[in-house]
């Protein structure tokens, strides 16, 4: 069974054994999902990709008004995101 971490917008690494707890976590933490990616192409593992609260803007919600967002506020392996540990 693959595991997954959360990593947080101050750099930390949250370890779960699904991928539901992780994005359980994300949400109750307040973290916003923008987008996902497989990891490699053709690849069935994904990596989700979360706004912290503090960088959504009030009332957005729509991902594609998120993503540049996401873009612009964090540098690239800084996102904060769900990846599998593989």
């Amino acid at each position: 069974m693959p595991a997954f971490e959360f990593h947080d917008a101050a750099g930390n690494r949250h370890p779960f054994d699904s991928l539901d707890e992780a994005q359980a976590f994300a949400a109750a933490c307040g973290y916003v999902f923008v987008t996902s990616r497989s990891v490699l192409e053709g690849c069935d593992a994904r990596i989700y990709y979360y706004l912290a609260p503090k960088d959504v803007p009030a009332g957005v919600t729509d991902p594609r008004a998120l993503f540049p967002i996401l873009l612009a506020s964090y540098p690239e392996w800084k996102e904060p995101r769900i990846m599998p540990v593989m």
